[in-house]
């Protein structure tokens, strides 16, 4: 290995004599941060020091106003993406094994460092992006002092105890991607005992660096973070693709994500967290105050030049008032400045990217000529002109595929209801700014939103969006971004496997086909002399295959006969759990209760029948069975009680003002049973179907494929205990079959994998392929997974339910949303 020079600790002192004003034209304070850096020239950072150069090849990195070269970065190869993996994961150990405290004072310090370099580090935000220095200070990097604050008490959060970290995140950046994109990733994970290493977008790294120098002088110990670049994009593959890396975090755009997806499913317990397109949208009503909605437009329209994912882009205005809020806009749009970006009284700076500026060209002329939308332009001796673009059709392609630039589509709509429909039809979903004077009126709206993030009266721009459908799946603050990098003690990480991508893939493209050897020959002498049916949509059904396949018992005898469903029985099921999910999930949550205390009632009635089939299929004794039934039982009222008691909680924010947390549930869950050692399936199937349908959504059950009968019997139950049709569906059947077209379904927004397990309660050898195939598919449409052992989870002593572990499956049936309830309009002077 070449000699490491220079180390972290000889640049720190540069910071000491470091003093810079953005608003002056002197860049003398940046200039010198830069050459103490080898005359210019960043090398990678492994293991707290700065690579040795040699005879490495190097790109540049310009300004991208004038084309100016700010700096050269060395073109990693894969020698020196290994020893940077090499160095995290060798420094996970140490960095999680330090105290809790200790981790979160190195963050505190961090967040005082960046105070006390403030101003540099925003002249290096801003002359690297593009973006206006002011909207860098004012916006960007104060919330980044906050966040570092606020995750530097984030042990108040949750019980770490319980977790474990992930060991490795990989973190990288996109051209659009912001220091505050970076730190609300990286504080999540170093807190939570992570080593992270980050790969900064070319064009855009050198705030990657700087901020490592500024950690470097908070103390933070060597190899915690490493930071490699390279100006091909094969380092995404290289990266993901290392089962040594725990977690992915990828900002930027959905084909380069896709890519990342197929190199990470190598390792299935890798976590991916994607923020991908999607821009946010705005609701103006009648009851607005325009005034305020017309600076808050502009706001969100120009932050980040409109290149950024928080951009806005979309604005719903009711009819009463779209003419007034047009004149407006336009008169505001008009006076705005475009120029240097380092020039404090500029309003757009300009897109880093030379290619995004020939696309936002280009895509006006198309609106214009192709969808015949009014266009109208301003500032235009301007490199970047922003737009405002009329009569445009929700099919046109500047809406269905957004592009880098500063333009706002102006929609209007009649009805409150009319502007919902309009404003959750888009495939993606960050972030929508509802205004109005009517409370009332609002929070309703955003109770109907299929949004992640809503703010009333404002925009979150400087709080972090969350992200949801098609634009990716990642959370921002709250015990939520905790949990992306931490794994619970009840995940059974298992070694990394060792299969090659091109295996992955191979059994991806084969995965859950029927051969023709995998009919299962029906025995002519039976136990019980009945074919049990599927259960769908509230009524039980024959598959559409008119196929049976034989259930043994222990002994290894004929019982009785199921049905063998299909794919389109799989259909049926989905459609059905589809149906019901709006009408199940706006039931109120005392309804649900009372329905599930009642199938509590009746399945404690037929408690008999179950041990006795149990008795049957299992070799267990009466009172092994007896408490199994007992404890399915207190698991029915657990949930029945919870449902009333998870919808949410109101938190503070960094800002001035409230932030509500709304649970809400996520639609269609697939739960795919499995086999364990020691219990029945029943109860571990069970406490996953009613801590789903709980919490509001509606589920399609695969019975254990070699014991269904307990789950089948069920169903006699949801006749009888008031449980609307198609809330809970059921089928039997090949196991990997099913679960193949449960998880390409489009309609499916959860796959819960239950993986077979031995005596010694290790995962099953066949069931790597099922859970490489469930992440690749998931990952791919961009809906949820969650990979469970198929063992019920007891505690060692009494074994009795482990409660902790029945609030991990209420936090898996959800997904937040944040409403951001601002104030100050009253006392604002």
């Amino acid at each position: 290995m070449s000699a490491l020079n220079p180390s972290l600790s000889n640049i720190k002192k540069v910071f000491t004599s470091l003093s810079y004003d953005p608003v002056l034209d002197s860049d003398a304070a940046l200039k010198s941060w830069i050459t103490a850096h080898n005359n210019g020239t960043f090398a990678p950072i492994i293991n707290g020091q700065y690579h040795k150069i040699e005879e490495k090849k190097c790109f540049d990195v310009k300004n991208p106003f004038n084309g100016n070269i700010l700096a050269k970065l060395v073109d990693s190869d894969k020698h020196l993406v290994n020893q940077a993996i090499e160095s995290s994961v060798s420094s996970a150990k140490s960095w999680s094994s330090l105290d809790q405290t200790d981790r979160e004072r190195i963050v505190y310090n961090m967040a005082r460092n960046v105070q006390k370099h403030l101003n540099i580090l925003v002249a290096c935000e801003s002359v690297c992006s593009g973006r206006t220095s002011r909207e860098v200070k004012d916006l960007d990097i104060a919330q980044v002092i906050k966040t570092l604050y606020y995750y530097a008490g984030s042990s108040a959060l949750l019980d770490l105890q319980d977790y474990s970290p992930v060991g490795t995140v990989a973190i990288f950046g996109y051209s659009d991607s912001s220091l505050l994109s970076l730190v609300n990733k990286l504080a999540a994970a170093l807190v939570s005992g992570n080593t992270c290493l980050i790969i900064p977008h070319k064009l855009n790294p050198l705030s990657a660096f700087m901020f490592v120098d500024i950690a470097a002088e908070s103390g933070l110990p060597s190899g915690v973070i490493n930071v490699v670049t390279c100006q091909s994009n094969e380092i995404y593959n290289l990266v993901s693709s290392d089962s040594r890396i725990g977690c992915i975090c990828f900002d930027g755009k959905t084909s380069t994500g896709q890519e990342l997806i197929k190199q990470s499913s190598v390792n299935p317990w890798a976590k991916l967290l994607l923020c991908v397109e999607g821009k946010s949208s705005m609701i103006v009503y009648e009851s607005a105050d325009v005034d305020s909605a017309i600076e808050t437009a502009v706001d969100g329209c120009l932050y980040s030049n409109g290149q950024h994912r928080y951009s806005l882009n979309k604005i719903f205005v009711q009819e009463n008032i779209y003419e007034s809020f047009l004149r407006k806009l336009e008169c505001r749009f008009d006076k705005l400045r475009q120029g240097n970006h380092m020039d404090k009284c500029n309003d757009i700076g300009c897109l880093i990217d030379k290619n995004d500026l020939d696309k936002f060209r280009r895509a006006l002329s198309e609106e214009a000529s192709e969808f015949g939308a009014k266009v109208k332009t301003f500032a235009n001796h301007a490199q970047l002109t922003p737009a405002i673009i009329e009569n445009s059709s929700l099919n046109s392609q500047i809406n269905l595929n957004e592009v880098n630039g500063p333009y706002v589509l102006l929609i209007p709509f009649r009805t409150v209801k009319e502007s919902v429909q309009l404003a959750n039809t888009s495939r993606f979903a960050t972030a929508v700014c509802l205004y109005s004077q009517n409370i009332s009126l609002v929070m309703e709206v955003a109770y109907l939103l299929n949004q992640p993030t809503v703010c009333i009266n404002s925009f979150p721009i400087e709080r972090g969006v969350q992200t949801r459908k098609q634009s990716g799946n990642y959370s921002i603050h709250g015990v939520a971004s905790v949990k992306n990098f931490l794994l619970s003690k009840w995940q059974a990480n298992n070694d990394a496997p060792t299969t090659s991508l091109d295996q992955v893939q191979k059994n991806v493209k084969l995965f859950g086909t029927l051969s023709a050897d995998s009919a299962i020959p029906l025995a002519s002498h039976l136990t019980q002399d009945k074919t049990y049916k599927l259960y769908i949509g509230g009524k039980q059904q024959r598959p559409d295959t008119q196929s049976s396949r034989q259930v043994k018992d222990f002994a290894g005898k004929s019982y009785c006969l199921v049905g063998e469903a299909s794919r389109k029985d799989v259909r049926n099921a989905v459609e059905a759990a589809n149906s019901a999910f709006g009408p199940w999930s706006k039931r109120s949550n005392f309804n649900k209760a009372q329905i599930l205390y009642y199938f509590a009632e009746i399945f404690t009635q037929k408690s008999q029948l179950f041990v006795h089939k149990l008795k049957q299929l299992t070799n267990k004794s009466q009172s092994e069975c007896e408490k199994e039934i007992k404890m399915c039982s207190h698991v029915i009222n657990y949930f029945a009680g919870k449902c009333d008691k998870y919808v949410g909680r109101l938190n503070d924010t960094t800002e001035y003002g409230y932030l509500m947390e709304i649970n809400e549930p996520l639609g269609v869950v697939a739960i795919v049973g499995g086999r364990g050692a020691k219990f029945s399936p029943l109860l571990n199937i069970l406490q996953h179907l009613v801590g789903a349908i709980a919490h509001g959504n509606t589920v399609v059950l695969v019975a254990d494929e070699n014991m269904p009968l307990p789950s089948l019997d069920l169903y006699e139950i949801f006749d009888t205990c008031d449980m609307p049709a198609g809330v809970v569906n059921i089928l039997t059947g090949n196991k990997h079959h099913l679960t193949k077209y449960l998880t390409e379904h489009q309609l499916v927004a959860s796959v819960w994998y239950l993986y077979d397990q031995n005596e010694n309660s290790q995962m099953a050898a066949y069931e790597l392929n099922a859970l490489q195939f469930v992440k690749y598919t998931s990952n791919y449409s961009l809906k949820k997974y969650w990979f469970v052992p198929s063992e019920v989870q007891v505690q060692d002593k009494d074994q009795t339910l482990d409660k902790k572990y029945l609030n991990e499956i209420g936090f898996n049936s959800t997904q937040p949303k944040y409403i951001h309830l601002p104030m100050g309009i009253i006392f604002a002077n």
